[in-house]
């Protein structure tokens, strides 16, 4: 299950891609890569969620014309219930990727200037 980041409203033989949140099988990166969902022929909307299922053909992912492909509010829980434990997948956004290395940065500094701050006034101590 994941939620589309771009949409296949004007042209149906498309790739979109996906942030991927649960994973039955395959690999996430794969997906973000994008699915061809032409075969679909279902619009698929930026920001929404879906549930779909694909495979891989030549060389790329490409999704399945079953029919089970479906946005994720018209999923029923039997459906749900027949996929059996889905793996999560926990990412950083790009904000909080770029929050994160900040709070790196800063605690690296703080590490640093503490350090010193120590070294100094030990100094400071022993020429007493």
């Amino acid at each position: 299950m994941g939620t589309a980041l771009n949409s296949n409203t004007l042209n149906y033989n498309f790739t979109v891609a996906f942030s991927v949140k649960t994973l039955w099988k395959g690999s996430a990166d794969r997906i973000e890569k994008g699915i061809l969902v032409g075969n679909m022929w279902k619009d698929i909307k930026t920001g929404q969620d879906y549930l779909i299922f694909a495979s891989q053909r030549d060389g790329h992912l490409e999704a399945n014309i079953c029919g089970n492909s479906k946005e994720w509010s018209e999923v029923s829980q039997k459906q749900v219930n027949g996929l059996g434990t889905g793996k999560p997948i926990f990412e950083l956004s790009g904000k909080n990727k770029n929050l994160f290395q900040w709070f790196v940065f800063v605690t690296f500094l703080l590490a640093i200037g503490g350090y010193l701050l120590i070294r100094y006034y030990r100094e400071r101590r022993m020429r007493r």
